[in-house]
């Protein structure tokens, strides 16, 4: 082989090279490892707080550096009734999760019935929270048309998408749409989590948060 010719070779793999690893770049997640308050019960399953610390990567890098800040918590029960502070919601309430303002704790059912619960659960408290440190954008003008436009059940989750409306689920499928808090996290969960579902079948949705997440 002649030496341009082994030097153009040269040039060319050096570019493959550079090319291939600009695109694993693109497209790799990185993740920063942030000190999470997490507490809980001897009973709860491992997979359960490894699952909740998943959540938090899916989130811009300043809504996860505001909750660890400002000293927020994560508490993990296997069920509410084990603390006396939510016995009132008792073993059989369809509430899995709750987020409390003035205590600065998410509290998390860990007793969940499929895998990878607790992440969703998760992240939609943490979008609860998103939604006030970003100053209520649930109650802005953008915000609020999309809910007028999607209420009383307009709106699919991803994860009840196909199928078919039965009483049986009549309050699992409106929940996301029964006020505009609800809204606004379930719809901001099912953009992180589900960009293309959310994208090809509620665009003006996507949008909004594509938006605000992009600021």
């Amino acid at each position: 082989m002649k030496k341009g010719k082994y030097i153009g070779c040269i040039v060319l793999v050096n570019v493959i090279l550079v090319c291939i690893w600009l695109v694993g770049k693109r497209f790799t997640k990185t993740t920063t490892n942030y000190d999470i308050n997490i507490t809980m019960e001897s009973t709860v399953s491992t997979d359960v707080v490894d699952e909740v610390k998943n959540a938090i990567t899916y989130f811009p890098k300043s809504v996860v550096q505001s909750f660890t800040d400002n000293d927020w918590k994560f508490v993990l029960l296997k069920d509410f009734e084990d603390d006396e502070r939510y016995e009132h919601l008792g073993s059989v309430s369809t509430i899995v999760g709750l987020i409390n303002f003035s205590d600065k704790v998410i509290t998390i059912r860990g007793s969940a019935e499929y895998e990878n619960a607790a992440r969703d659960i998760a992240i939609h408290e943490l979008c609860h929270y998103a939604d006030r440190i970003w100053g209520n954008k649930s109650s802005s003008d953008k915000a609020t048309a999309l809910y007028e436009k999607y209420k009383n059940g307009k709106f699919i989750t991803f994860a009840y998408a196909g199928i078919p409306f039965a009483e049986e689920y009549r309050e699992d499928m409106l929940y996301a749409t029964s006020d505009k808090y609800e809204f606004f996290a379930e719809t901001m969960k099912d953009y992180l989590l589900h960009p293309k579902y959310l994208k090809d079948n509620y665009p003006d949705i996507y949008n909004f948060h594509r938006e605000l997440i992009k600021k």
